[in-house]
């Protein structure tokens, strides 16, 4: 009996092996595609005539690459499909202002990571919303001078069962652009679309110096999920 144990133990841990190394491999190769799809935008950016083309282009090579930084950490991961969202999260915000930095405008960046647990569910819309909130504060970011606009990027728990995304920046009439374009409000809408696969909450904090968006978010995992669809 316990040789027979012992060999069903055996099977299964193979199993687990086995299906691991795949499913690293599909992230792997995920990755690979999004990256060759962000290379292509980037041909199509330098062949653009129109600035305000470069720019709707720009911009959907942020998400996909934002997607892709997610299946790079799935597949470096060693937390069986789960991901360090402050690792996620410190990633998305560090190549989002190094596509924004500007030599004319100087600006600080102040950056808080707790370590936060999500899994791949959480994970994509997670930093879909960093990248698209970031990207708007430095859009919008200004101060009195340029020395003094600055940027803060914060994830952080709340709780044990829920976590914290903030992006606060500065206001004034010297801003990072040098010529802010009239919003259309498409990201706006995308940030409480991405709020709302979360389940999170959104909250808005425009003030005379300083505008902040802060998600509260339910940290879930898969037992969670699954007693929900049991429950619907």
């Amino acid at each position: 009996l316990a040789t027979s144990i012992l060999h069903d133990e055996a099977e299964l841990e193979d199993a687990i092996h086995d299906k691991t190394v795949l499913l690293r491999e599909v992230h792997h190769r995920v990755k690979n595609n999004l990256q060759l799809v962000s290379s292509i935008l980037n041909m199509k950016i330098r062949k653009a005539h129109s600035e305000e083309v470069r720019e709707a282009l720009r911009n959907i090579q942020g998400r996909v690459l934002g997607i892709a930084t997610v299946h790079r950490n799935l597949y470096e991961t060693s937390m069986q499909g789960r991901v360090r969202g402050d690792e996620l999260i410190k990633t998305i915000a560090q190549s989002v202002i190094a596509a924004g930095r500007m030599e004319e405008r100087s600006f600080s960046v102040k950056e808080t990571f707790e370590p936060v647990i999500v899994y791949p569910d959480q994970a994509v819309p997670l930093s879909l919303v960093t990248s698209e909130a970031l990207g708007n504060a430095m859009k919008y970011a200004g101060a009195s001078s340029a020395d003094a606009i600055a940027l803060e990027v914060t994830l952080r728990k709340v709780d044990e069962a829920t976590g914290m995304l903030e992006i606060r920046n500065t206001k004034g009439d010297v801003t990072l652009a040098c010529s802010v374009p009239e919003g259309t409000g498409l990201g706006t809408q995308l940030i409480a679309a991405f709020t709302a696969q979360l389940e999170g909450t959104l909250e808005v904090e425009d003030g005379a110096d300083e505008y902040v968006m802060r998600i509260i978010f339910p940290l879930k995992d898969f037992e969670g999920d699954e007693k929900t669809e049991e429950e619907a």
